[in-house]
């Protein structure tokens, strides 16, 4: 979708690959300036506090508390006090820049990008390299918490948290860039120059709520279920501002001109908004050994979460300008059926309609996990089997027929081991995937199965008798520095 329309851009700033060794040449090119952000939100390996989470889950009641009402609401059953919990996560955004040479790597992808076509007398400097200002981190969540109230027949639990969210800014500004292309002094000698602004703005976020109870089946086994909703909105906006000269025979024209008598614009965006909920169930049930050890089993069965909306294309089209030229084929073709030398900035509006429903695949799971305490050191292993995907699926309409796009992870198998040495925590496991990449149904990856790891270091200590606090250092994939607060009621 975005790739299909930032086409013009990838022609203006030339950073893509491009093989064409026609008659086309490369004579100016200036890179500009681009300030990039991008901040995340992360809670999918953690859940709600800072405790179960970060010991991979805990499926066998090793940490009963108000946050099990996420991994086994069965636990809840063996809590000996209500409790609430309270999460905080400061914010941390650094630069790429201070631990890698980017401008390096900006400079090799446009060297082999103009490689093919820059003219002959076209010599690159370090002013017209583009200059890119970067932003990458974790964004501060402040608004997620659980509670836990402990009755004398059964536990009731709930929680509300934001297991996912991004967001994506790009500006850019200053790029240029002018092709020629025929034999000089012909009828058909082309020269093309554009300049472009733009703008491109995306989020995501996913809130959820859950609420679930447990209670004591017998003295040593447990039994409960929590119910979990998730709410999504995706919002997309992006703005191509571009402007252009085609000078063909001595003969100047402007793109966007109102004057002409054909349509000649250039310019192009993207808007878009989508919304909705789903629905989850999960189902536990804990058995325990005496008071140090136990084991635990959990089914968790999720819907796609399914955002209706509506997404607005509006993209131009140049006849003769072909931005997928292979070898022997020009950039810009002048011969083109379609490119009229009486009017070399007529454009074509294209029809872009598209679907109005996102959705995000999310995987149910059966899980078994066994843990407990040998002396100081508490253990938790856990073993997951998913079923299903973590991806999005869209589709756009071209020329009457939906094609959907699907992209994303087909999850199988996932192993954690957590370790409790009182103050300091460590946990580590691998996660089993596929890559998924599918257009209309045709997949573009091999199917083979790799290996995400992940990785969480926390510590946690009493600050009253009744007050503790559990600190994430560390959380691979998830992100670093999370703080939870849980009082004992």
């Amino acid at each position: 979708m975005i790739k299909g329309l930032s086409g013009m851009l990838i022609l203006l700033l030339l950073t893509a690959t491009l093989r064409s060794q026609g008659d086309s040449e490369l004579i100016d090119f200036q890179g500009g300036k681009y300030t990039f952000e991008f901040t995340t939100l992360n809670n999918l390996n953690l859940g709600v506090g800072s405790r179960v989470g970060a010991m991979g889950g805990d499926y066998a009641g090793l940490f009963p508390s108000s946050e099990s009402v996420l991994w086994n609401p069965a636990n809840l059953a063996f809590m000996n006090h209500s409790q609430w919990t309270i999460d905080l996560r400061p914010p941390l955004v650094i630069d790429p820049a201070a631990f890698t040479d980017l401008d390096a790597e900006i400079h090799s992808a446009v060297d082999d990008g103009i490689q093919d076509i820059k003219g002959t007398d076209f010599i690159m400097t370090d002013a017209r390299y583009p200059e890119l200002s970067l932003k990458m981190g974790a964004r501060g969540n402040f608004g997620s918490g659980s509670f836990a109230i402990k009755s004398r027949y059964f536990t009731i639990a709930g929680a509300v948290y934001k297991p996912f969210e991004f967001d994506l800014n790009l500006i850019g500004t200053g790029m240029e860039a002018r092709i020629k292309t025929g034999e000089p002094g012909s009828a058909l000698e082309v020269a093309f120059f554009s300049a472009i602004d733009l703008s491109v703005s995306a989020n995501l976020r996913i809130q959820g709520m859950s609420i679930g109870f447990g209670r004591m089946i017998t003295p040593e086994w447990s039994a409960g279920a929590s119910f979990e909703r998730l709410s999504g909105v995706a919002d997309v906006t992006a703005r191509f501002l571009v402007e252009g000269i085609m000078v063909t025979a001595g003969n100047e024209r402007t793109f966007n001109d109102p004057n002409d008598p054909w349509y000649n614009d250039l310019h192009s965006s993207i808007s878009g908004h989508f919304n909705g909920n789903c629905t989850g169930i999960t189902l536990g049930s804990t058995y325990k050994f005496g008071k140090t050890w136990g084991v635990g089993a959990v089914l968790s069965m999720t819907n796609a979460l399914e955002m209706n909306g509506q997404m607005q294309i509006i993209q131009h089209s140049l006849p003769g300008l072909n931005l997928e030229a292979e070898k022997d084929e020009d950039l810009l073709d002048p011969t083109h059926e379609d490119f009229d030398i009486s009017s070399p900035t007529k454009t074509r509006l294209l029809y872009n309609p598209t679907g109005d429903l996102l959705i995000l695949n999310l995987p149910s799971s059966v899980g078994l996990g066994t843990g407990g305490k040998l002396g100081f050191l508490g253990i938790s292993v856990n073993y997951a089997r998913y079923f299903g995907e973590m991806s999005y699926e869209y589709a756009v309409d071209r020329n009457g027929t939906p094609i959907p796009y699907s992209r994303g992870l087909a999850l199988s198998n996932g192993f954690r081991l957590g370790l409790d040495f009182k103050y300091l925590r460590l946990c580590g496991g691998v996660l089993s995937a596929q890559m998924i990449d599918e257009v209309n149904e045709s997949s573009e990856t091999d199917g083979s199965t790799f290996l995400i790891p992940n990785f969480c270091m926390s510590t946690g200590f009493r600050i009253l008798q009744r007050l503790r606090a559990d600190i994430v250092l560390v959380a691979m994939p998830s992100g670093i520095g999370k703080i939870s607060f849980s009082y004992d009621m």
